[in-house]
């Protein structure tokens, strides 16, 4: 990837890029529109916090989805750290996980594209 990176060659522009397909992301979608942290898995979540009865998310097609419970989740970052993720929402139905910029700038991490 950095060898075709646009900003390391000189060629920085606005262009995006994106992937469709049919089959289920199994990683993280990191989100800054996210204000919390999402997952379609309950078997994601561990020390649940407890069922949020009546909450409800609108998700970027303006949906509006119930959550079905929170907890926390534990990642492995690059480093091979263990990171533990608070107040993951367990929405059922959701397409993919979502990592929440913000949530993650509130703990004073770092975030860079």
């Amino acid at each position: 990837m950095e060898r075709n990176c646009p900003v390391k060659n000189g060629n920085a522009g606005s262009d995006a890029g994106f992937a469709v397909g049919d089959e289920r992301l199994t990683g993280w979608l990191i989100n800054r529109g996210a204000t919390s942290h999402m997952t379609p898995f309950r078997e994601d979540l561990f020390a649940f916090e407890g069922m949020v009865s009546g909450i409800e998310v609108t998700i970027a097609d303006d949906t509006k989805v119930r959550v079905a419970d929170k907890g926390m989740v534990e990642l492995t970052g690059v480093n091979g750290k263990r990171i533990k993720m608070m107040e993951v929402l367990y929405i059922p139905g959701l397409d993919i996980r979502l990592l929440s910029v913000v949530k993650l700038e509130e703990r004073s991490l770092n975030v860079g594209f």
